[in-house]
């Protein structure tokens, strides 16, 4: 027990080291993420699988993983079946997503930034509920948004909108 947290806080340790450097304080200016980075944290789950799955089984191995996201693979692999998932890879992204200020970050979107459909839909099903959008300024407009009216916001109905609000 005590080893599997001294290494998750190794792990932890390291990526907020990798990160350290976006975060603003009042010290000189930090270097800019690397782009190789916030490539990959731009990706939607199944881009990144289909990014990183080199044997092509629609599961993310260990070593199939970039060395950075390799330190959290035990934590998010919730069926210690030794392979990610969609599911688990959008929880790893929303991880690694954390520990990035910007529109990467927690919130879904930094202010006036487009949401992170993937980091706000914690069930990975596809669709927004008002429960997932709690906390984001996203709710509120969750019925001009939602145009089948179903209550929920698929990733469709997310980009019409943003479309339309990009031309005003």
């Amino acid at each position: 027990m005590r080893f599997t947290l001294v290494f998750g806080g190794v792990a932890i340790l390291g990526l907020v080291t990798l990160v350290q450097a976006q975060v603003p304080d009042k010290g000189p200016p930090k270097k800019k993420l690397p782009p190789f980075i916030a490539d990959l944290l731009k990706k939607s789950p199944d881009e990144f699988l289909k990014q990183f799955d080199k044997n092509k089984d629609a599961l993310l191995q260990k070593d199939e993983l970039p060395p950075f996201l390799q330190k959290a693979f035990a934590k998010v692999d919730r069926n210690a079946d030794g392979a990610l998932d969609r599911a688990e890879v959008t929880q790893l992204l929303q991880i690694a997503r954390q520990f990035v200020p910007g529109p990467f970050g927690p919130k879904g979107g930094g202010p006036g930034g487009p949401p992170d459909f993937d980091a706000l839909d914690k069930n990975a099903d596809g669709r927004l509920t008002k429960d997932e959008l709690k906390g984001t300024p996203w709710l509120a407009r969750l019925a001009d948004i939602d145009t089948n009216k179903d209550g929920r916001l698929d990733r469709r109905e997310l980009e019409a909108y943003l479309r339309k609000t990009d031309k005003k």
